[in-house]
């Protein structure tokens, strides 16, 4: 078997082209062969790329040359092409946010369980030292009992659809404490000129209550407060905003207690190509990557119950 996982690329413009460069970076990955359908796309990326550049999806899934496939195309064609190329044994990956229909995603990951295929989402966090030692924290019950967590996604653009910001966000904290979602009760603050700003509370199995704001068309955007998850639990506080620091009431033997200090990192900070190249190292291992898209069924579970819950103006369950 080839130390390095042959990855075909499917997209559009610009995306394909920052994707073949951040796989061409990566450790246990190379390029065999990039599409895209538009031709002056093709005649541009030829400039650029020394890889095969073809016109349709079906060329690169059922090319014997691409292991593992990449998909940069927005929702719908995204859906279709990941159906093929599942359908032709082809291990996905993904770039953040995943935002397909739950219905889809659901079929898309059952399918994949059965013709054994993996499917990942390359997000840089999770394979950033700092946050798998913050992980590892909140798992470990280091923080105690986790209560609440908040964070705000607040755009200056405007947006169709600001709830997509909150995937990414919702994933994170799952992946980070792995808490089942229960209820979501989601508000639309009254509309101002083209702001769209959207309150969401979610509840846990545990009592954990989350609240998120996200908005777009919002003046000053996030403003003076760094964006990021800021989570609270009965023995400490965790903010991922800039860079992990840890808040505790019980000292270790290298953190005192009440006082605020760096996460101590397990590793290098992630990126893209860090994540590319780990998904392509597990998943030759035979190994689940660091992110499985099924990690991603829980919060695309919660966004559909948070339209619901805008739509009847009143708390939603969350489908298991």
């Amino acid at each position: 078997m080839s130390t390095e996982m042959r990855f075909g690329i499917i997209g559009e413009g610009d995306e394909v082209l920052q994707a073949y460069q951040e796989l061409s970076t990566a450790e246990n990955a190379q390029v065999s062969m990039v599409m895209a359908s538009n031709p002056g796309a093709r005649r541009d990326l030829g400039a650029m790329i020394t890889v095969p550049i073809v016109e349709t999806v079906d060329e690169v899934c059922t090319h014997s040359d691409v292991e593992a496939v990449y998909i940069t195309l927005g929702a719908g064609p995204r859906e279709e092409a990941a159906t093929k190329a599942v359908a032709a044994g082809k291990h996905l990956l993904f770039p953040e946010p995943w935002d397909p229909p739950l219905d889809e995603a659901l079929a898309l990951c059952a399918l994949a369980d059965e013709l054994d295929v993996r499917l990942g989402i390359a997000a840089p966090w999770a394979v950033d030292g700092g946050h798998l030692a913050s992980r590892m924290l909140a798992r470990a019950g280091l923080l105690g009992e986790i209560a609440s967590w908040r964070a705000d996604l607040l755009r200056p653009e405007l947006m169709a659809d600001p709830l997509r910001l909150a995937l990414p966000t919702l994933a994170l904290f799952g992946w980070l404490t792995d808490l089942g979602a229960e209820q979501v009760y989601a508000q639309q603050a009254p509309p101002i000129d083209e702001m769209s700003l959207l309150i969401l509370m979610v509840c846990y199995s545990n009592g954990c209550v989350g609240n998120l704001r996200v908005g777009s068309g919002i003046p000053g955007g996030v403003g003076r407060h760094p964006e990021g998850l800021r989570m609270l639990g009965s023995e400490g506080r965790l903010d991922l905003s800039q860079g992990p620091m840890v808040y505790r009431t019980r000292s270790t033997e290298d953190a005192p207690a009440h006082t605020w200090r760096p996460v101590r990192a397990m590793g290098s900070r992630g990126d893209i190509a860090q994540a590319m190249a780990q998904f392509a190292a597990q998943v030759q291992a035979g190994e689940e990557p660091p992110l499985p898209a099924r990690a991603l069924l829980q919060p695309l579970r919660i966004l559909e119950a948070a339209r619901r819950s805008l739509a009847e103006g009143a708390p939603a369950p969350i489908a298991d």
